[in-house]
């Protein structure tokens, strides 16, 4: 009896750390947890403008790392050249599914929401067609079928 209470001890505690070590946030779960911390980016994105000019209210800004590439980015967060990397969701998306890169992944919410267009000239006759077509895509879910090509579901 007394072995059975020892290993029922034993089997409790390991599957109460491994839950909670499961259970932990990491260290970067948003924007706010970026300040004092180097952070990768891509040269000349918009990112890279926006991580520059942060500055949270104790004074701490972000530590800007600028990459050529998203590979090269995902490169020095793995070899801890920079705590996170921070560029538009659906090109980091895109890398993780595409590299089935399972050790890394995406945290927090949108920064901030663009959205993507097709540039026309003036008066475009083909611009409401598109419109229409784009849509009709929305509506019968064509959109969201690509996204989870692309990006997984």
């Amino acid at each position: 009896m007394f072995a059975s209470v020892i290993a029922v001890s034993l089997l409790t505690a390991s599957l109460s750390a491994v839950l909670t070590v499961n259970a932990l946030p990491g260290e970067i779960n948003g924007p706010d947890d970026l300040y004092g911390r180097a952070v990768g980016t891509i040269e000349g994105s918009v990112a890279k403008s926006w991580l520059e000019k942060e500055v949270n209210p104790v004074g701490q800004k972000i530590t800007v790392k600028p990459y050529s590439d998203v590979q090269n980015a995902i490169e020095a967060l793995r070899a801890g050249s920079v705590k996170a990397v921070v560029y538009d969701a659906p090109i980091l998306d895109y890398y993780i599914t595409k590299n089935k890169a399972t050790d890394i992944e995406l945290v927090g919410g949108l920064f901030e929401k663009t959205n993507y267009g097709f540039a026309l000239k003036q008066g475009s006759p083909i611009r409401e067609p598109i419109n229409q077509v784009m849509l009709r895509l929305k509506e019968n879910g064509v959109i969201d079928q690509i996204h989870a090509k692309w990006f997984g579901a």
